[in-house]
């Protein structure tokens, strides 16, 4: 009886053993596939950190396949044509070796910014932003990361340029037109046009402001390229002042021009019929109540008569020249002549010359003289 007893109790024991046996090598197997599944799951973890994309650009960079990579170019300025993005990278990194930093314009964790070095430099900035989160063991966050923008550090802008120029002229940096959103302030009244403004609209300038030029622009005004010559440039700071240009002046307006003038004189040397009498013989040359021919009333009054008594006056040497159009209605020519005459007291030569910018406007049909300038 005793012996059924201890033989029942030892069956129950091999059983209990065998079981435990069992329970321990189930746990076993748990916990290594638990163990595979929290490794697998840290190296998802790991995988899925925005490090690990930047790591991989960095590499594609260095390594120079980055044709699959959409870059932005460092283009500033509108006037400036962009470069090949690819080549200009390449161009940036020149083999040396690249890391990569947290931007400090990064605040967004779901769309993080870094900024790629070479070196001290910084070349590059890359915006990724998290397409898709999900959750593993319950408390890890992951993400699944696309690359928002690859654009390239910009180079330092070296020129600014400050333009004056007629208001109807067209204006291009690098062939593109400046517009008013390039104007700076509203179009003055250029200057020397203070007796043309009492009788017809005045010409106006505008001032043009163009900044952020990496490079040394072309300018062109009214279709002409200006020379570098022509400009001011100190410490990047372009400055260019342009008048109108010059143009050809028909054969009929040139003679009335020269002829003009040449009237004008004559009154002062007395060599004008009347013209002791009266300013009448130059009247027809000024706009009603102009200030040269209150300043030919005095001349013939107090000084005329000192003027030298002289043989008929010879012109020599004329040219008329620098015809400029402001508008419809005012122009300016330069005329210019020698006046030789032969005083009869002494039989010397005297010698006047002539060299002004005659100011014209044209009114009620005719081209009168408004203002006049001594070409200098």
């Amino acid at each position: 009886m005793e012996k059924e007893v201890s033989r029942k109790k030892h069956r129950k024991r091999s059983r209990f053993w065998f079981g435990y046996r069992i329970y321990l090598i189930v746990l076993a197997v748990l916990l290594v596939i638990m163990w595979f599944a929290v490794w697998n799951t840290m190296k998802k973890y790991e995988a899925a950190q925005p490090d690990k994309v930047i790591d991989n650009i960095v590499n594609k960079i260095e390594s120079g396949e980055i044709n699959d990579l959409k870059i932005s170019s460092s283009k500033k300025s509108k006037f400036e044509p962009d470069a090949d993005p690819i080549a200009e990278l390449k161009e940036k990194v020149n083999g040396r070796k690249l890391s990569y930093k947290l931007s400090t314009e990064s605040y967004d964790s779901l769309a993080p910014i870094y900024d790629i070095m070479a070196e001290e430099e910084k070349i590059a900035t890359v915006s990724l932003n998290s397409v898709k989160e999900y959750k593993k063991m319950a408390i890890l966050v992951l993400s699944d990361w696309e690359i928002s923008s690859v654009t390239l550090a910009g180079k330092a802008a070296n020129y600014a340029a400050t333009i004056t120029v007629p208001e109807n002229y067209e204006v291009t940096i690098n062939t593109i037109p400046l517009t008013a959103e390039e104007k700076t302030g509203d179009a003055k009244v250029m200057d020397g046009f203070e007796y043309v403004a009492e009788y017809v609209t005045p010409p106006k300038s505008v001032t043009y402001k163009v900044e952020g030029l990496i490079d040394m622009p072309v300018i062109t005004v009214n279709g002409r390229t200006v020379e570098e010559s022509e400009l001011d440039i100190k410490d990047g700071k372009i400055t260019y002042n342009c008048g109108f240009d010059s143009e050809e002046i028909d054969s009929e307006l040139r003679d009335y021009v020269l002829n003009a003038a040449k009237t004008y004189t004559n009154f002062f040397s007395k060599d004008l019929e009347g013209c002791r009498n009266s300013t009448a013989p130059i009247e027809g040359l000024f706009p009603a109540g102009s200030y040269y021919i209150q300043m030919a009333e005095n001349y013939r009054q107090q000084d005329m008569w000192t003027y030298s008594a002289h043989q008929p006056p010879v012109f020599s040497n004329e040219e008329v020249k620098d015809y400029k159009v402001y508008s419809e209605d005012c122009f300016s020519v330069n005329v210019v002549f020698d006046k030789s005459m032969i005083l009869k007291l002494n039989g010397q030569e005297r010698v006047d010359h002539n060299d002004q910018v005659y100011y014209y406007v044209k009114i009620d049909g005719k081209w009168l003289i408004a203002d006049m300038k001594e070409n200098v």
